[in-house]
């Protein structure tokens, strides 16, 4: 057991309970198990003779403070210094920092978090926004406010689209996975051998959802979306639907721009289906490019499947993978499919104020 761990009573507790034993290691350690029970039996016979030898050698049981490092004081000089560094570079390490004001780490930390009240945030990667790309979101925002002033039903009949990859391994990420403990617990978990994966494809709309609908060969692997099994998805799986609900007639199609969504085959396909109520890249409603902060698919839906489906049963093949995604876009409640429908507003405003600007994260659903 460790030293941090024993009360003062068990420390008293073995010094009287080996003399009251006539002076027996093993007599004194049976008898804290008898009163302490488990935590007694964790006692060994070496921390019982280190805590009666220092009795007879020092005749106390209390324990020395330890040195440690440098004691320093958090108070209004050191928390100027602080926030001084971070004005002028906010991507100073703590460790850094404690050099430049010769201060503890810790003393850095807690200044850090309690006093000016920082949190470390992870740099997020993005490629470089052009001007061009910048006014084509700019082109769209204002084509899509001006549809939702003249059409009172346009955010109702709209159905956003899109895919995403669901890697079987997905689920554990050893950077963020953490579990709370007293005591190292040594978990692990089995994972793959093979980093197979399976590509999804869903669409939200005030009807409720659609898909999802996994991209696959006649032997059940994932396949690479081509124009042909596109095609043959939305012919196949969502048509029928959109039929069904009787609203293939007035809803209004959103995919993005990737290259199958967007062949000629594929354009003249949907133009079929849906005339003018087509958004997509190369469509007279165009959908910009490098916008994920507007698709609900890319700032809702993804995220909240991919924290979801990767537990109870934690998937260990592709078909409890697909599964667990199955059952999880069921669960979907139509209430929160419309909230981020709905955000879809604020978020071309935004993006208008910002000159079309990037700004996931800014806006919540």
């Amino acid at each position: 057991m460790s030293k941090s761990r024993i009360s003062d009573e068990m420390r008293v507790d073995m010094v009287k309970l080996f003399y009251v034993n006539g002076s027996s290691w093993t007599a004194a350690r049976r008898a804290l198990t008898k009163k302490y029970g488990n935590e007694g039996r964790k006692i060994h016979l070496r921390t019982i003779q280190r805590h009666v030898t220092k009795f007879e050698r020092e005749l106390t049981l209390r324990r020395k403070p330890t040195g440690g490092g440098a004691k320093t004081a958090i108070n209004e000089k050191n928390v100027k210094k602080v926030d001084k560094i971070l004005d002028k570079s906010p991507r100073r390490s703590v460790r850094n920092i404690a050099k430049r004001t010769k201060l503890s780490t810790t003393t850095v930390w807690r200044i850090l978090r309690k006093e000016l009240g920082k949190y470390p945030y992870r740099i997020q990667m993005l490629q470089e926004q052009t001007a061009a790309n910048k006014q084509q979101r700019v082109d769209f925002a204002k084509q899509f406010a001006s549809k939702i002033e003249s059409d009172k039903n346009f955010l109702k009949n709209l159905i956003v689209s899109d895919e995403a990859h669901f890697q079987l391994s997905g689920w554990v990420n050893t950077q963020n996975a953490r579990i709370w403990s007293d005591k190292q617990p040594y978990a692990t978990v089995e994972g793959p051998k093979t980093r197979e994966k399976v590509t999804v494809w869903m669409g939200l709309s005030y009807h409720g959802v659609f898909g999802p609908h996994f991209f696959e060969n006649e032997e059940e692997k994932a396949e690479t979306i081509r124009t042909a099994n596109y095609i043959a998805m939305l012919r196949g799986k969502v048509i029928p639907v959109l039929k069904r609900k009787k609203i293939l007639d007035s809803c209004i199609f959103q995919q993005d721009g990737a290259p199958p969504h967007c062949s000629h085959e594929s354009l003249t396909w949907l133009k079929e289906h849906f005339g003018e109520r087509l958004i997509s890249r190369k469509a007279d409603f165009g959908w910009p490019p490098y916008s994920p902060d507007l698709n609900p698919a890319d700032f809702f839906l993804w995220g909240y499947l991919k924290e979801r489906v990767y537990s109870d049963p934690v998937p260990k093949t592709i078909e409890q993978l697909k599964n667990n995604i199955r059952r999880e876009a069921k669960k979907l409640k139509i209430d929160m499919v419309k909230r981020a429908i709905d955000n879809m507003l604020p978020r071309v405003q935004n993006l208008l104020c910002r000159k079309g600007a990037w700004f996931e994260k800014l806006l919540k659903y």
